[in-house]
């Protein structure tokens, strides 16, 4: 095999020279040799060997460490190796590429999260005069018959009631988006559209960022300027209506924010007591709305507690379903301002 051979090969090839120069040194025909040239032949022998000790040293120079070469171990015999006793490997750790990250618009759902909020209520009343009997459970001021007893469904006065109409349940959910959060609120309370008991859905809102859809409370009321009283209706005169809507909400910094909705219109034709003299009196007459009503608003928060202005544009009509031309109607531009506030006395408590 070719190649440069190993310094131990280098150093006994030049001990065999020197001892084959010595030999040759003093070989040769004994009768021609004499003791003079025997003892030439002898000191250029030595020298050859001189030399060829300095190259030795020279090549172990060159060496590593200068230490010389270690002879070649003997190979050890081969031994048949035992078959090794199988351990329980441990579970393979999770590969996990580098840099992974959810694929675009797939919601995190480590960050969402839901709420459950709600109250179980019962008032106990007792009514002095009457209530209309559906609307006994809350005093909305329509519904308080102005000759009782006497009235058709009026009865006695004196009554006593226990209502659970004013429980609730709602749930909102979180959910992180690439967009925003998207934000929902679910709730229900015990008041149906009769004013019996029943379900009556109070909330069915969808939020993500500046957008909201679906029903919640309108944007021309305040309903953080609610006060804390038993009565579902609150009080008389507040503005007080949840609705079908479109809303777009913006903060222009931390105190002031603005709102834009676009709401479900509704009006009612009132005929007053005319009906009740003569029944035939706005048969067929009913409400008629063609546009949406157009609501701004806009709040400013303070360290007393906040102010609020709502505007409210909208159009109401009539008209008479009983009629083939829908005759008589008419149409009418409406419009409202409400301002309403807060102010903070004890603490947190408005």
């Amino acid at each position: 095999m070719s190649g440069t051979p190993r310094d131990g090969t280098h150093r006994l090839t030049i001990v065999s020279l020197a001892v084959g120069a010595l030999a040759l040194a003093l070989a040769g025909p004994a009768s021609a040799q004499s003791t003079d040239d025997l003892k030439a032949r002898l000191d250029a022998a030595l020298k050859t060997i001189e030399d060829l000790q300095t190259r030795v040293k020279a090549l172990e120079a060159q060496r590593p460490g200068g230490a010389p070469a270690a002879a070649p171990a003997a190979a050890a015999p081969a031994v048949p190796a035992e078959p090794a006793v199988a351990a329980a490997e441990p579970p393979p750790a999770p590969v996990v590429a580098p840099g992974a990250a959810p694929d675009p618009g797939v919601p995190i759902t480590e960050a969402a999260r839901v709420e459950l909020y709600g109250q179980a209520m019962v008032d106990a009343i007792y009514d002095f005069k009457r209530m209309a009997p559906d609307w006994q459970a809350t005093m909305r001021p329509s519904q308080i018959p102005v000759a009782c007893p006497g009235s058709p469904g009026c009865g006695k006065d004196g009554s006593f009631i226990f209502s659970a109409r004013q429980s609730s349940l709602g749930m909102r959910s979180f959910v992180p988006t690439p967009y925003g959060t998207l934000k929902t609120d679910l709730s229900f309370d015990l008041f149906d559209a009769d004013g019996g008991m029943g379900v009556h859905w109070m909330r069915a809102w969808g939020e993500i960022g500046q957008v909201g859809f679906g029903q919640t409370e309108s944007n021309f009321m305040d309903l953080d300027a609610f006060p804390s009283i038993i009565d579902y209706w609150g009080p008389s005169g507040m503005v007080f209506l949840r609705t079908p809507q479109l809303k777009f909400t913006s903060r222009a910094d931390r105190k002031l924010a603005w709102a834009l909705s676009f709401e479900a219109p509704s009006s009612a034709i009132d005929t007053g007591k005319v009906t009740a003299i003569d029944p035939s009196f706005g048969a067929g007459i009913q409400a008629h709305n063609r546009l949406p009503d157009l609501v701004g608003s806009v709040r400013s928060e303070q360290d007393w507690g906040h102010v609020r202005a709502a505007l409210i544009l909208r159009q109401v009509g009539y008209q008479n379903t009983q009629s083939a031309s829908g005759e008589p109607s008419g149409e009418r531009t409406g419009y409202g301002l409400n301002v309403s506030g807060a102010v903070t006395v004890f603490g947190k408590d408005g």
